[in-house]
């Protein structure tokens, strides 16, 4: 048994980062242009749980019995987790109060997650 503490590279796919063809219909694609904004405008025009899941897919598809990733739950809530809580205190301009209550957590809790996910405010 192989334990990882990161995921391999080699695990995400460069083409598999949004998956945005793949959840295109044959009408959508004959539409496609090559411009940087219809790109952005099609990601957000599919649901978050589809890019997480085409996200995760060829990740765990590389998993087998002698090669997976241990604790591979907390590792996936943990680089969800830094981003977001980052983008929250941006937006608030670091007011922990206010992230807390957009995040719906205490305000004790998130200071923990500040200093346990090592963020600089």
């Amino acid at each position: 048994m192989t334990t990882q503490t990161t995921i391999p590279e080699k695990a995400m796919p460069v083409n598999a980062g949004t998956g945005v063809a793949q959840a295109q219909s044959n009408s959508d694609r004959a539409k496609r242009t090559d411009s940087p904004t219809s790109n952005v405008r099609k990601i957000h025009d599919i649901p978050f749980e589809k890019l997480i899941h085409l996200r995760l897919k060829p990740v765990i598809e590389n998993f087998d019995d002698e090669h997976y990733m241990e604790n591979f739950y907390h590792t996936i809530v943990e680089k969800v987790e830094r981003p977001l809580i980052k983008l929250i205190l941006e937006k608030t301009r670091g007011n922990q109060l206010k992230a807390s209550a957009i995040l719906g957590i205490n305000r004790n809790t998130l200071r923990k997650k500040i200093n346990k996910l090592n963020i600089k405010l």
